[in-house]
């Protein structure tokens, strides 16, 4: 049985045959072409048009509301995906939004579904390597970074340079995975970090708000959403049978289809560790001095 709503999981071993819809005129309807690749296609059907993980409008928006947005003012978001949030922020509060991107698939799809959406320059989402990142300085009022931080192995020089790049006064908003120090070494953290669906780069809460410090921000507000983080996991979720109705719509069906199924296993493992409590879903909150700081 699945973990939503005690339904069973599709099993691509069963797939059914399409069933294309035939209205009063007995006219089938036509299957609908992907406009990106079945991943990003799937991604979207998964969890909401532009966002390729947990989080929706709402959420980004209450995360950054206590930033004091508006249209004078300039965001940087570190792993924007598909950049349904830096357009939902940008849509909000009227605030200038750059999303960084690593994943070129997802990027360029983000790019596209910017400028569809006419935010082609107010949400631009642009393709990065973290390795070669430089920031100009003091350039952003604000910095956004959800699950990124926890795919960096020497954090420090990183935030570093995000502290360069804000302006006094600026903030910084992580939320990310956080694992205890004593939870590390259970059976099941260890298998899942191993299995390469997890970002490898995981600190404690005490750790991460020890290193913003090291990096020359204030650390404000540290907060365990672990809760609402699976929360949103699940409301996407409990809708699958609709989401396989959708899929079979498509002229690509079968490679959308065993995407979704990669999607299931991989959803799965972490709703189940993230129940037994031994990994954590955290906000931070930092700001930069009003003056002074790493410069």
């Amino acid at each position: 049985m699945a973990w939503w709503e005690g339904h069973d999981l599709p099993d691509s071993s069963v797939y059914p045959a399409p069933k294309i819809a035939v209205d009063e005129q007995d006219t089938a309807v036509e299957p609908k072409q992907s406009r990106f690749t079945p991943r990003v296609e799937c991604l979207n059907l998964i969890w909401g048009d532009g966002y390729s993980g947990p989080g929706n409008d709402r959420f980004y928006c209450d995360m950054v509301r206590p930033m004091g947005l508006n249209s004078e003012l300039s965001m940087l978001e570190l792993g924007a995906g598909l950049g349904g949030g830096a357009r939902a922020i940008a849509k909000e509060f009227g605030v200038w939004v750059l999303g960084f991107e690593q994943d070129r698939e997802l990027q360029a799809a983000g790019r596209e579904l910017s400028e569809f959406a006419g935010l082609g320059r107010k949400a631009e989402i642009c393709q990065f390597q973290p390795k070669t990142l430089e920031l100009p300085h003091r350039k952003y009022d604000c910095v956004l970074a959800k699950e990124f931080m926890s795919t960096i192995a020497d954090k420090r020089p990183m935030i570093q340079q995000i502290e360069k790049s804000l302006k006094y006064g600026g903030h910084f908003m992580i939320a990310d995975f956080a694992i205890e120090d004593d939870d590390r070494r259970a059976p099941e953290i260890q298998k899942w970090l191993k299995s390469g669906n997890a970002p490898r780069n995981i600190l404690s809460p005490k750790s991460m708000a020890a290193t913003i410090v090291e990096s020359g921000l204030e650390n404000r507000v540290a907060r365990d959403i672990t809760e609402h983080y699976m929360q949103m996991i699940t409301d996407a979720w409990r809708s699958w049978q609709d989401v396989v109705q959708e899929i079979e719509l498509y002229v690509e069906r079968e490679a959308i289809f065993n995407e979704l199924q990669g999607q299931v296993l991989i959803w799965t493992e972490l709703i189940d560790i993230l129940r037994a409590g031994n990994l954590r879903f955290f906000s931070y909150h930092a700001t930069k001095r009003s003056s002074g700081g790493i410069r």
